[in-house]
């Protein structure tokens, strides 16, 4: 989609995805070792009883299933920016993660090749249960022009 192609209060259902134990532990190695995020033994004493998924792990499973989104083809140029994020609820091995895209305002740039995008994305886990919620702006350009004949 491309700029022109969007409009405020549009919605849309992200494609649904799963975290699995594996997953979780190896992104935890990498980026975010608390000792929660890499065991459930580890895990087990804490106020979330077993091990759970970084956040950082859930917002980046959440949007990376927005980006492959058949919707965010193309147009999109780049994030820039999250505001308001917030983790609700842990994200235990074998979730899946249900997202929304929502767009709340959209507005041109001065060179009129691109515009900001905002939305509020939301995620839940297969319960319903809010897991992340932020507020995302995107720089999406606007549709090629033909060129004249």
């Amino acid at each position: 989609m491309y700029f022109e192609d969007y409009q405020v209060g549009q919605v849309f259902d992200v494609p649904p995805i799963s975290l699995s134990e594996e997953g979780i532990i190896s992104f935890a190695e990498t980026f975010d070792p608390r000792p929660f995020h890499l065991s459930h033994e580890a895990g087990r004493d804490t106020r979330f009883g077993g091990l759970i998924a970084s956040g950082l792990h859930t917002l980046t499973a959440a949007w990376g299933a927005w980006v492959k989104s058949p919707e965010n083809k193309d147009g999109t140029i780049c994030g820039i920016g999250i505001d308001r994020l917030r983790w609700l609820a842990p994200v235990y091995p074998g979730d899946t993660l249900n997202s929304r895209l929502t767009i709340t305002d959209k507005k041109p740039s001065t060179k009129g090749q691109s515009g900001t995008v905002y939305a509020n994305y939301t995620t839940q886990n297969q319960d319903g249960q809010p897991v992340l919620t932020m507020e995302v702006l995107v720089l999406v350009a606007c549709r090629p022009q033909a060129p004249l004949q």
